[in-house]
């Protein structure tokens, strides 16, 4: 999504034009106090309105100061006693172009996919660990060690002027392991291997039929309307309806709430602008949040979709007039509570931001009770949260190309009590948990 950006709408700024409450870092309890004081970032809107009720008034962020930055691993470590990860991790190894998977000891490493052609996307099935990925442009089923090949869908073995329209993309398990959804010419969902419907994939959302203008005709012609290019982010938890990402041509975007059947049951209206990116669904499926900490076409800070009605509200405005905020990876998790990586800056950023693991709640209404749950500070390139609560799997941003995909695995216990961050010795992209 984020090499896509080209194609979307710029964002308006005008969340520049919030009063903002300006809050000053404090050191978690018991440290000894910075040298210098801390910088006063405002974070949060004042809104004015002295009669909200304390439950769901906007509170200010307590954020550690200063975070201790994480320090570059190189991937490579060994010797890890007595750690047990959540579950097993798959990802993409560097110079394999194929799906390997790590075991919770963290010392076994095993070859899951073994493809002619790189595997491009994949997706692990949240009820039995079952695979679903990309390679050869075709949609590919195995179970959770790579046996039992099956392929779901083929696309055309070139692409041309036409590649949103005949890429496979995108393959989503449903919650109930039941269904596969992925991209290609459109939204599309087949039944998994196995299942008791399995048969022909169904396209139930098509691309706009405008013709793909090429390079040559695109600077002197434009379609009549936007054309459409759709593909699938991620099921809501009740397996029945799935967010849509969709990119017009020639520039621009949006999200839309889609039923399993392909009825378009709302389309997200943010007042700022195109909401980015890492959506996630809370756990009720009423709402769906977005991060960004890139400042540029799109605007940083914390969103939240009303998937009913399409209403977008900001919960972190990412500009004020005195600074930045920059958020990763939103997530509900099993405590009830918000969790996410947030940091701050008073100048544009250079690089990627160093980000602390908070959590906060009252996200129905707005946000309140923020608490920092670490006192590191890490430059991620992606963020795995385990669902159930217990810490984070996260990709170190490479020091020498930090907005590229792919580093050092971390794991990050839910809290500091939990021990420190440990690096697991294997450099990867696109990580997904596997079931325990």
């Amino acid at each position: 999504m984020r090499q896509k950006l080209a194609l979307l709408l710029a964002l308006s700024l005008a969340a520049a034009a919030c009063q903002p409450i300006e809050v000053r870092l404090e050191p978690p309890s018991g440290s000894a106090p910075p040298a210098e004081p801390a910088t006063s970032v405002p974070l949060i809107p004042d809104t004015g309105a002295t009669a909200t009720p304390a439950a769901t008034a906007p509170q200010p962020i307590p954020t550690l100061a200063p975070a201790s930055p994480f320090p570059d691993v190189s991937g490579d470590a060994a010797g890890l006693p007595g750690l047990r990860l959540p579950a097993p991790v798959y990802f993409l190894l560097p110079g394999s172009g194929q799906v390997w998977r790590l075991e919770p000891d963290a010392a076994r490493l095993i070859p899951i996919t073994r493809e002619a052609a790189p595997v491009t996307a994949f997706d692990i099935s949240p009820t039995d660990g079952a695979l679903a990925y990309v390679s050869g442009n075709a949609l590919i089923q195995t179970d959770a060690l790579g046996n039992h090949r099956v392929v779901l869908a083929q696309g055309p073995d070139t692409f041309g002027d036409e590649q949103l329209n005949r890429e496979v993309t995108n393959p989503r398990w449903s919650p109930d392991g039941q269904w596969i959804a992925f991209g290609l010419n459109g939204v599309n969902v087949v039944a998994a291997a196995g299942a008791a419907s399995a048969g022909t994939p169904r396209l139930v959302l098509q691309n706009s039929p405008a013709v793909w203008l090429t390079a040559d005709t695109a600077a002197t012609e434009a379609p009549a309307e936007p054309a459409r290019f759709y593909r699938p982010a991620a099921w809501a938890p009740d397996g029945e309806r799935l967010l849509v990402e969709f990119n017009y041509f020639p520039h621009g975007g949006g999200w839309l709430v889609l039923d399993r059947a392909g009825q378009v049951l709302a389309t997200l209206q943010p007042p700022e602008g195109y909401p980015c990116c890492e959506p996630a669904w809370s756990q009720d499926g009423r709402f769906v949040f977005f991060a960004n900490e890139q400042p540029g076409l799109i605007a940083p800070g914390l969103w939240r979709a009303d998937a009913a009605t399409g209403e977008v509200a900001s919960l972190i405005p990412g500009l004020t007039q005195t600074g930045m905020t920059f958020v990763r990876a939103p997530r509900e998790l099993a405590d009830g509570r918000l969790h996410f990586l947030l940091g701050t800056s008073t100048a544009f950023p250079e690089d990627r931001p160093q980000l602390v693991p908070f959590s906060a709640a009252g996200f129905a209404d707005s946000l309140v009770d923020f608490r920092a749950t670490r006192g590191e500070s890490f430059k991620v390139s992606e963020v795995v949260w385990d669902p159930a609560g217990r810490g984070l799997l996260l990709v170190q941003a490479s020091a020498s190309a930090p907005w590229e995909e792919g580093g050092a695995l971390i794991w990050l216990s839910a809290d500091s009590a939990g021990g420190p961050p440990v690096a697991l010795g294997q450099s990867g992209r696109q990580p997904r948990w596997g079931r325990p």
